[in-house]
């Protein structure tokens, strides 16, 4: 077996140019395997591959990121990669040593995304994805990228990770060490959790940073520390305090900022100015525990349906009235209903719509989306929206229409939706082309974010559908 450590001990030229390499904090390994012949536990190589290696055939960028990238990842402790140089693949970066496949994590193979969550790798191969699109690389896109990864939803890379870099500088990736700071401080980093990284990452949310590739609710992950290094890039001048770490002087900065500074950080991540927001152009004119309805100004003539999950008293009319874009409220008629009750079923809520106005857009979350199953593929709607849905066995090998958008993350759910899961996974199995979107949290993110990229499908529906 070969060692990145001892190739790097054998090349002063390597070293020099990655500097601090052998000296990684979790002393983490990469273990190279150019052929693919697993014999026994250890690897052995071809004569070949081992003169690619000592001639620096392969990209050293490329090596010291992947090094980076396990070191971050706590949930990965090695990496085989299978291929590397081969001068032959003209249309691949292979051909110039700017790429790698990656075949095995913590010491398991794959040749499918079921076949990696049976051997329990498929969370440490997202987690070891996320951090590397922290480092700047463009997933299942490699054209015109420097850096890019390529994966699961790629053709013909459903069984490893082909990782390019075609520059020669690694990735400059920032590594704290805790134990240095004052004991008498607060510290927030990775893998902190709690009520107080959750506070954190709700007002970081507010300021518009993108926390959506984060796995776990109140969990401190790469997503988390990337917003608070952009936060503290903004807010100290000085870059021993751009850490990533939320120490007390961060948190004071954070709770404390002017509505000036708000919206200067408001506009940097999202291109919004809070002084620009859209005015509210609608009314809530039936508001109950069950349903709840809001009525625009001046509409365009069509309304949507929207049921929420369970507990109604947290994922019901509320919520969901709470993070419907403002645009889709000034635009349609919005029933936002419980959904887990009889008393919000289809047609009882339909005659909540006022006569002028057509239903053409369903959308059901969470529970919800077990009533709007039913409806998937019903030509009287010309937008039908499920978000993490709770499904059905009799559903799991459905085609999705192209009016039907889906997005799911079959881990959200538990054992004791294990129906759910599986099923999800099956639809995700037959639909590849259909865009299903995976990475969300379910508590907090995949609801917000499904309706602001749908929004323009939502609102521009356009009234075709015909009431009962």
């Amino acid at each position: 077996m070969i060692r990145l450590k001892d190739i790097l001990s054998k090349s002063n030229t390597i070293q020099e140019q990655i500097p601090g390499i052998a000296f990684l904090k979790k002393a983490k390994e990469i273990v190279i395997d150019p052929v693919v012949d697993f014999v026994s536990a250890d690897i052995k190589f071809s004569t070949k591959a081992q003169a690619d290696i000592d001639s620096n055939r392969i990209s050293k960028a490329l090596l010291q990121d992947l090094q980076t990238a396990i070191d971050n990842t706590e949930s990965v402790s090695n990496v085989f990669i299978s291929s590397g140089f081969r001068p032959d693949d003209k249309d691949s970066r292979h051909s110039k040593g700017n790429a790698l496949d990656v075949a095995m994590v913590n010491g398991k193979k794959w040749t499918s995304k079921a076949v990696a969550a049976d051997n329990e790798i498929l969370q440490p191969i997202e987690d070891l994805v996320t951090t590397l699109k922290q480092m700047g690389y463009t997933v299942n896109t490699e054209k015109g990228h420097p850096k890019a990864l390529l994966y699961f939803g790629f053709d013909d890379h459903e069984d490893h990770i082909h990782l390019s870099n075609t520059t020669d500088t690694p990735t400059q990736f920032k590594f704290v060490d805790t134990s240095k700071q004052d004991i008498h401080q607060t510290i927030y980093t990775i893998g902190s959790t709690g009520p107080e990284v959750k506070k954190l990452q709700k007002q970081l949310i507010n300021l518009g940073y993108d926390l959506r590739g984060e796995k776990n609710i109140n969990v401190y992950g790469i997503n988390t520390l990337t917003a608070i290094t952009k936060f503290q890039e903004f807010i100290f001048s000085d870059p021993d305090k751009q850490t990533g770490v939320s120490n007390t002087e961060t948190l004071e900065a954070l709770y404390n900022l002017s509505k000036t500074q708000e919206n200067e950080i408001l506009k940097l991540n999202t291109g919004e100015d809070e002084t620009e927001k859209e005015i509210e152009k609608y009314e809530i004119d039936i508001d109950k525990t069950f349903v709840k309805r809001s009525i625009p100004t001046d509409g365009n003539g069509t309304a949507l349906i929207i049921w929420g999950g369970y507990p109604n008293s947290k994922f019901g009319p509320n919520y969901l009235e709470k993070y419907m874009p403002t645009a889709v409220k000034n635009n349609k008629v919005i029933i936002y209903a419980q959904g887990d009750s009889s008393s919000t079923d289809l047609y009882k809520l339909w005659n909540m719509i006022p006569e002028n106005v057509k239903l053409d857009s369903l959308i059901g979350f969470s529970s919800g989306g077990e009533i709007v199953w039913k409806f998937h593929d019903d030509k009287r709607f010309l937008f039908i929206g499920l978000i993490d849905p709770v499904t059905p066995k009799k559903y799991a090998n459905i085609e999705l229409t192209p009016r039907c958008a889906m997005w799911a993350r079959p881990e959200n759910w538990p054992d004791s939706n294990k129906i759910t899961r599986e099923s999800l996974k099956q639809i995700i199995e037959n639909n590849p082309n259909r865009n299903i979107r995976q990475e969300f949290n379910h508590l907090t993110e995949i609801f917000p974010y499904f309706l602001q990229e749908h929004l323009n499908d939502i609102i521009l529906a356009d009234g075709q559908a015909i009431n009962p």
